[in-house]
């Protein structure tokens, strides 16, 4: 029996082209007053989901019901889908990593391709996701981990449908309906228990792509029938619905959530009642919609790798007028790769009488050993560094100091009440004498505590958590007003740390001579654009009478960090105050280790993003209160912009001794940090001299 071949929904190819405007919208980061309206964008690929399990479950589905499914002919439909713009896209991103990227960017860059080509990309992406990771702007096929998820739904859903077919064929809208609603609530728990994992992964995004499977099966049952009123109205209603959650979604949103269902729900709505002869039809079959929509596959894989290369070359965020033009070139190319490499690939063709599989798959699998064993070779030998003159990075450590650093696991099962605490030893644990508290400023000081340890034979434990600035008794509120009222699980932790912190100092004071706090101060203070980007609004609020203001947020400050300091004075502990590193506002990642067609003079001017003057003014009043409290309380306070900002340029300083102090934007890197500790122990205040002397003269 024949299967009707799935009539053509010119309004499908309208909502492809919204959801990929929208995803490429979002990754332009078009500025409108300093602001991005377009901050919901990526619910364009959600989108993508509802729409491919509809397509893809309407065929499975047809042609089960006819008893000519057929495994093989299925993935060769899907392969001729996605695969050749696919290889096309990774073969863009390793000759243009080739011409641009450092080898650390270009190595990783290689890893994400054999992930690409392996449909593994999403949990390659989830795998390098840190609160030190790299800029995701570095990343030219961080977008492909949606194409794995689909691909490897289109592993598991036809044997999946093809079970239920044969043994419960009558529970066949059932079971997909479980199958929904088991992942939905599964992505409602990980969105705040494993938000990363949710994000990326299968089990938490299925349910997008059963949605659009329901659809299918739903229509194959003859439910899907027309209905003026409802043909007439709700098409705009669905699309009320995804343009409105473009609009109130943001990266501080749970996603994929039940929130989710807004954009979801929306998308089903289109899919379901728009008919021919009503106006949302008409509008969605616009030629120039429809043909934005034909191309969206193509201009969705090309899309982000020329941005991130656009950006990777002016080492700065593009303008308006470069965002246009961007995506202008991009929709160019996704033309001619619809034109030359999708439609001749979709096409079943014959050759001298040569079936398809022969005359295509073979070059096509050619293409994917060639690609694999390309990116294999670039990233299992670190990026091809010989592209790179490398005149600033002349040796492999600083000063000689070794790396020892260890995170300690069963601490951190110990004491650890959040996945992102870290524990680390420096030295002998039993005899460290240091203990370092604070957010991820405090974990960037292991560069630090391995000098001290080198030089001066003092052990250190460092305890931190992101986000969370030790002040006892108080925490961060993240991301104001929405942290309000919706906390991140991080900002929980901080709650609890803040107190768990303070016993545990009060329970091991005998251990510890000095105890460092350390963070990212002045994120709980500024406010607006840092130089050209703006910030998230944090504040620092009591626990026992939070206020949510920056006003109350300096108070707080000022009177938890004199309440801290007393009490580490009053267990006997010296307290040491780190003052914030200055923020670059972009990672500087790649911006000196490039290829040596890049001129010596725009190698080291990649490296400067914000003035000195900005960067001391953003830091002024911070630095002053540390300084300030330090002055009248009587403790040691160290701060880096002493040491980074007496140049006599108008940057601070972003090298010293051919190494980079930094790889992103807010962070020194562990050279960064050697060279704070030699800085400062050449200083009056270091403490550590005298005792490391006698020390060493006990031995």
């Amino acid at each position: 029996m024949a299967v009707d071949k799935i009539a053509y929904r010119p309004e499908i190819d309208g909502l492809r082209a919204i959801a990929v405007v929208s995803v490429v919208f979002f990754h332009a980061q078009f500025s409108i007053l300093d602001e991005h309206p377009f901050r919901g964008g990526f619910l364009g690929v959600d989108i993508f989901f509802v729409i491919s399990g509809y397509l893809i479950s309407t065929l499975i589905l047809k042609e089960l019901q006819a008893g000519t499914f057929s495994f093989a002919r299925f993935y060769e439909r899907r392969a001729r889908r996605i695969l050749p713009a696919l290889f096309a896209t990774v073969g863009v991103c390793l000759a243009g990593g080739f011409l641009l990227f450092s080898p650390a960017d270009y190595e990783r860059g290689a890893g994400a391709a054999v992930s690409a080509l392996l449909g593994i990309s999403n949990f390659y992406f989830l795998s390098e996701v840190d609160y030190f990771d790299a800029d995701v702007r570095v990343k030219p096929l961080l977008h492909t981990w949606s194409l794995s998820v689909e691909e490897q739904f289109y592993l598991i859903f036809p044997p999946l449908l093809l079970a239920i077919r044969t043994f419960a064929p009558k529970r066949m809208t059932e079971s997909i309906v479980v199958l929904l609603v088991a992942s939905l609530l599964y992505a409602e728990y990980a969105s705040t228990a494993t938000p990363e994992a949710s994000f990326f992964l299968l089990p938490m995004r299925g349910w997008e792509l059963l949605a659009g499977a329901l659809l299918a099966q739903l229509e194959l049952k003859g439910y899907r029938k027309p209905h003026p009123t409802l043909d007439r109205t709700m098409p705009w209603l669905g699309l009320v619905l995804i343009f409105g959650a473009f609009l109130i979604f943001g990266s501080e949103t749970k996603h994929p959530s039940v929130l989710t269902g807004i954009c979801i729900v929306g998308t089903m709505m289109v899919i379901w009642f728009c008919r021919s002869g009503y106006a949302a039809h008409t509008l969605l079959s616009l030629k120039p919609v429809v043909g934005l929509g034909l191309i969206s596959y193509s201009l969705y894989l090309l899309h982000w790798p020329i941005i991130v290369f656009a950006e990777y070359y002016l080492f700065r965020d593009l303008t308006n007028l470069e965002r246009v033009i961007a995506v202008l070139v991009s929709v160019a190319a996704a033309i001619l790769s619809f034109r030359y490499i999708e439609q001749p690939f979709r096409r079943r063709i014959e050759k001298d009488g040569v079936r398809f599989r022969r005359a295509v798959l073979t070059p096509a699998l050619s293409t994917w050993v060639v690609l694999g064993i390309v990116s294999l070779a670039v990233w299992m030998n670190g990026g091809l560094p010989w592209r790179t003159e490398r005149p600033l990075q002349q040796a492999e450590s600083l000063f000689d100091i070794p790396k020892i650093a260890e995170r300690v696991a069963e601490l951190e099962q110990e004491w650890a009440h959040h996945r992102w605490v870290t524990i680390r030893k420096i030295g002998n644990l039993d005899e460290a004498s240091v203990l370092i508290l604070g957010d991820s400023h405090a974990d960037h000081l292991v560069g630090l505590a391995e000098y001290l340890k080198q030089e001066y034979d003092v052990s250190t434990v460092i305890y931190s958590l992101v986000g969370c600035p030790p002040v006892f008794g108080t925490y961060k509120v993240m991301d104001v007003p929405l942290g309000i009222t919706n906390p991140r699980p991080a900002q929980n932790a901080c709650k609890d740390l803040t107190d768990i912190w303070q016993r545990f100092v009060a329970e091991h004071a005998d251990r510890f001579d000095h105890v460092i706090l350390a963070s990212r101060w002045a994120w709980m203070f500024e406010r607006g654009k840092y130089f050209r980007k703006s910030i998230r609004s944090d504040v620092l609020v009591d626990k026992e009478n939070p206020q949510y203001d920056r006003d109350s947020s300096r108070q707080t400050f000022i009177s938890g960090l004199r309440e801290t300091v007393r009490s580490l004075r009053g267990l006997g502990v010296e307290p040491i105050v780190f003052g914030q590193v200055v923020n670059h506002e972009r990672s500087l990642s790649g911006c000196d280790d490039i290829p040596r067609w890049f001129r010596q003079d725009v190698r080291l001017s990649r490296c400067e993003t914000v003035p000195k003057e900005v960067a001391l003014a953003r830091l002024q009043w911070t630095n002053d209160t540390i300084r300030k409290i330090a002055s009248e309380e009587g403790f040691r306070a160290v701060l880096p912009t002493d040491y980074f900002c007496d140049t006599p340029n108008g940057y601070c300083r972003t090298h010293y001794k051919g190494r980079r102090l930094s790889d992103d934007a807010d962070h020194i890197n562990r050279f960064g940090s050697i060279y704070l500790a030699h800085r400062w122990a050449q200083s009056e205040a270091f403490p550590f001299a005298t005792a490391a002397r006698k020390t060493k003269a006990a031995k």
